[in-house]
């Protein structure tokens, strides 16, 4: 059964520290990912079909979930190069 995030608030908790709410879903695109591990281990991993993550050096799975953290910046602040999405009313 799937479950809407709208509509279900357990899918879409806010990420502690994070200035919004939101949600991902994972749309088989490539991910592009530092990773550190509560064991210490720290490394870069470049993938496709992402869901979960495994430590090279513990062997500790992680499930990438759903949520992301997001820092609202001031206006007129900086973004660089990288395109801006805005969401539609």
């Amino acid at each position: 059964m799937n479950r809407d995030p709208v509509d279900d608030p357990t899918l879409r908790a806010q990420v502690p520290g994070s200035d919004a709410e939101m949600f991902i879903q994972w749309m088989a695109m490539f991910v592009c990912m530092d990773f550190i591990c509560d064991c210490g281990f720290n490394g870069h991993v470049d993938g496709a079909f992402a869901r979960y993550i495994r430590c090279g050096q513990c062997d500790a799975v992680y499930d990438l979930g759903t949520q992301v953290g997001a820092k609202r910046l001031p206006p007129g602040a900086p973004t660089w190069t990288a395109p801006l999405v805005t969401v539609d009313p």
